[in-house]
């Protein structure tokens, strides 16, 4: 999803403009960051299930 195309008002950028928990590995004591998506990140992309490759299945 490209953020930077996000309507400038409305409850959509609302949303992104307001801090939201988002996963990080770099700290091992704190699992979450609270980021403004819209004001981080140009795009984000979601990966719910990631399963590896199995080559004849």
């Amino acid at each position: 999803m490209d953020l930077r195309k996000l309507p400038r008002s409305g409850a959509l950028r609302v949303w992104f403009d307001t801090q939201q928990p988002v996963p990080t590995t770099l700290d091992p004591l704190k699992l979450y960051d609270r980021l403004a998506l819209a004001r981080a990140f140009d795009a984000i992309a979601w990966l719910g299930v990631v399963t590896p490759f199995r080559p004849g299945k």
